[in-house]
């Protein structure tokens, strides 16, 4: 059984590129918003490491837009 595994610079390329059920943000924190965000817009589950944002603010966004 072998696997093809394809690595990405550019996340918006990854995301238009393939199809994905869920991610894992285990990225610096302060890139957590952004990723989660753009991952939401595809309707990509999320598993964010912690802290889930770098601010309350960012993480409540990451949450409203999740809902």
């Amino acid at each position: 059984y072998q696997r093809r595994v394809h690595g990405y610079k550019d996340l918006d390329k990854m995301l238009d590129s393939i199809e994905i059920d869920a991610a894992i943000i285990a990225t610096p924190t302060f890139l957590h918003k952004d990723v989660a965000l753009k991952c939401i817009e595809k309707d990509i589950h999320l598993f964010i490491e912690k802290p889930v944002a770098s601010t309350i603010e960012d993480g409540k966004t990451i949450l409203k837009e999740a809902k």
